[in-house]
């Protein structure tokens, strides 16, 4: 286990650390810096990742390892995993299109139901702050529209639905979270989401140009997330319906 401490919200979430910026900026660099990806390694891997084997007894030549019966159904269930985070994102792009009309209308309405669920977990655990409920709804609204562009550019844009139960989760756990740092804890979650079920991995320089963060900072940020809700990633068709059911169109 890392040795990251694991301290109050004013401490391991301060302002030093997590200062992004407004929403607005951060759009522009997206939009501007998403297309240039870079393939990278980082601590976090997934599960399933097959290594290659590079001390052949035979020759020199680099030979792929063949997977274990673990590795495979490891990687199967991986899969498994992914295609139903994506059915579940289309039914609920597909009811808000019923509802709404046009995909743009029924996007917003999906935004705006995740943003409903999501501030009620600032909301139970601000103290000592004066709360404005509906400006804090658009706050994390707009900030899950910035990270929504995102992943449709990078054609991962069912991966917003797990960085959302994975926020729930770190609140479940810790607690306490001014709702100040709404953007920088999506943005940690958004990130342990790519990192966990997508293949390549991403490196944080690649995501620290395009929100423009420091690398330092996205990491420190990113070990205590994990820390906190006990590097608990994995995601099983309970998790997904238990949450799913609780949005209101």
């Amino acid at each position: 286990m890392s040795q990251v401490q694991v301290v109050s919200n004013t401490q391991a979430w301060n302002s030093s650390a997590l200062g992004c910026g407004p929403v607005e900026p951060v759009v522009s660099r997206v939009s501007s810096s998403s297309s240039s990806t870079a393939g990278g390694v980082s601590k976090l891997r997934h599960r399933s990742r097959v290594q290659e084997n590079n001390n052949s007894s035979s020759s020199n030549k680099e030979k792929e390892v063949q997977p274990t019966t673990d590795e495979r159904a490891l990687r199967d269930e991986s899969k498994a995993a992914r295609r139903l985070l994506q059915k579940k994102q289309d039914a609920i792009m597909t009811l808000a299109q019923e509802r709404f009309g046009n995909e743009a209308q029924a996007k917003q309405e999906v935004l705006h139901a995740y943003a409903k669920l999501a501030v009620k977990w600032f909301q139970k655990t601000t103290e000592g702050q004066t709360f404005d409920a509906k400006k804090v709804e658009k706050q994390i609204q707009q900030t899950l529209e910035v990270f929504s562009n995102f992943l449709k550019e990078w054609r991962m844009d069912y991966l917003l639905l797990p960085a959302l139960i994975y926020v729930e989760r770190y609140f479940k756990v810790l607690g306490s979270i001014s709702y100040q740092y709404v953007f920088d804890l999506f943005l940690t979650a958004v990130v342990l989401s790519i990192k966990f079920w997508h293949d390549p991995v991403i490196a944080n320089t690649t995501f620290s140009k395009i929100f423009d963060i420091p690398t330092n900072v996205l990491t420190f940020n990113e070990l205590n997330f994990l820390y906190a809700v006990d590097y608990n990633l994995v995601l099983d068709q309970e998790h997904v319906q238990v949450f799913t059911r609780r949005l209101v169109f």
